[in-house]
């Protein structure tokens, strides 16, 4: 039932009021600086966003969609918290989910129909972890992808636009919801608005390869004076 609220009444609804959703995990800073980790399956964003979970100094907003809005102060950032799908060898990565693999054959550890499905309630429990309630705007977004070898590279605005676009997950149309408690009015954000916007964010393609390359690039995004990418490689 609740899963029926929030995406047949309250997703809808926060689109209508400007919000769109992007395919993407989400999570802040201490200063409520957001970070978008935007990408397909397999890319990495979940392996990103339980790395954030383990460092403590983030504050959690989405798994795997985020709603963004555009605003007077910024891109604003909304959290959808939800189950994850984890596959097996994800989660033998982390101490804290280790057990939730161990069923499973690690020869079946990379197998994308050996998925577990995790609440993620019991995902930020794990971690002490809680959903972010304050305001984030949105401050960097991270393209991942999984490769041989580390390579962190700025994108343009142009490369930026086109990723976000293919991740975009709300149509630029008035959405056909009913409107029977006239709770419902139409957007006055377009999405071409919003993916200028965004495309003009500091946004980052990082190639990685392990879980300690992208421990060290979240330790040094916490950064506050932070506004560079990362000249740290593998070591």
């Amino acid at each position: 039932m609740r899963r029926v609220i929030r995406d047949q009444l309250f997703v809808p609804w926060l689109e209508q009021q400007g919000y769109f959703a992007i395919h993407s995990a989400a999570f802040a800073n201490t200063l409520g600086d957001g970070t978008l980790v935007v990408g397909q399956g397999g890319s990495g964003k979940t392996t990103f966003f339980v790395s954030a979970l383990a460092q403590r100094s983030y504050r959690m907003l989405s798994t795997d969609r985020t709603l963004v809005k555009l605003t007077d102060e910024g891109i604003l950032a909304l959290g959808v918290p939800e189950a994850v799908n984890f596959l097996p060898g994800t989660l033998a990565q982390f101490p804290e989910l280790r057990d939730l693999s161990e069923s499973s054959p690690a020869e079946r550890f990379w197998a994308r129909n050996s998925k577990f499905h995790v609440p993620w309630r019991l995902l930020y429990g794990r971690f002490a972890a809680q959903p972010s309630h304050s305001k984030v705007l949105l401050k960097r977004i991270v393209f991942p992808e999984y490769g041989a070898q580390w390579e962190c590279r700025t994108l343009s605005p142009a490369e930026t636009r086109e990723k976000l676009e293919e991740e975009l997950l709300t149509a630029d149309r008035d959405l056909p919801v009913p409107n029977w408690m006239e709770i419902y009015k139409q957007r006055d954000t377009s999405a071409e608005t919003l993916l200028e916007s965004m495309s003009h964010v500091h946004a980052e393609a990082v190639r990685w390869n392990g879980v300690s390359e992208i421990s060290r690039y979240l330790a040094h995004a916490t950064r506050p004076e932070r506004e560079s990418v990362m000249p740290l490689g593998p070591r």
